[in-house]
């Protein structure tokens, strides 16, 4: 199922007109979070994305820099490719 979701996302990026690295980099991050939580993204819920978020910053220690491209991704994926409204941490 995961693959589905790859699929179509890499599509969207392209026709988006993202770059390569850029394609790489959200969908990759798209599979950390599925492997985080080890379900699809469409039964991944807003809490816990902001979990997930909590999680890298408090405990991983990702960057500052890293949390906004991992943001980014995540809602190009959840906005264009489930299509589900985005509203987390609206301020990053």
């Amino acid at each position: 199922m995961m693959n589905d979701w790859y699929e179509i996302s890499m599509k969207a990026m392209q026709l988006a007109g993202l770059s390569q690295r850029s394609q790489y980099t959200y969908t990759r991050e798209v599979r950390l979070l599925v492997e985080f939580y080890g379900k699809t993204p469409d039964l991944i819920a807003q809490d816990e994305l902001e979990e997930y978020f909590l999680h890298r910053l408090n405990v991983t220690k990702w960057s500052a820099a890293t949390l906004r491209v991992c943001y980014s991704g995540m809602r190009f994926f959840f906005e264009k490719i489930l299509q589900r409204d985005w509203n987390i941490f609206g301020y990053l």
